[in-house]
C-alpha cells in the first residue's frame, strides 16, 4: 500500500487552496487536505496530527502581521516537513498550478 502525504494549506483563499491541494494529489497520494484561515485556526485544526508533509502558507491570504519566524519554528519540530511561504515563490506556484504539478515538484524540492 502506497504511503499518503499529510499536506496543510494556510491563508484565506479556498479555491487556490482546492488549487493547490487537487494538483498535489494528482502527483501523489495525498490525505485530505487540512486547510484553514489562519495560523489561529490551524493551530487548533492541526492538534489532530502527528506531523505533516507539506504546509504551504500564503501570507498574502491572511494576517501579515503574523511573526513569520514563530510560523515557522512550529513546524521545525518535524524535520521532513517541507515549508513553501507561497509569497516566496509567487512565480513557480503560478507555473506549478498552469503545469498541473509537473516539473515544479523538483524545483520547490517537494518530493
Amino acid at each position: 500500500m502506497k504511503r499518503k502525504y499529510t499536506i496543510a494549506i494556510i491563508g484565506k483563499d479556498h479555491s487556490l487552496s482546492r488549487c493547490i491541494a487537487s494538483n498535489l494529489n494528482e502527483l501523489i497520494p495525498t490525505r485530505e487536505p487540512l486547510v484553514a484561515d489562519d495560523v489561529a485556526s490551524f493551530c487548533i485544526l492541526s492538534a489532530e496530527y502527528k506531523y505533516f508533509d507539506f504546509v504551504f502558507i500564503d501570507s498574502i491570504g491572511f494576517n501579515i502581521n503574523t511573526n513569520r519566524e514563530w510560523l515557522l519554528s512550529m513546524f521545525h519540530q518535524s524535520p521532513q516537513t517541507q515549508i513553501i511561504m507561497l509569497e516566496d515563490k509567487p512565480n513557480q506556484l503560478m507555473e506549478f498550478i498552469r503545469a498541473g504539478g509537473s516539473g515544479c515538484l523538483d524545483r520547490l524540492s517537494l518530493h
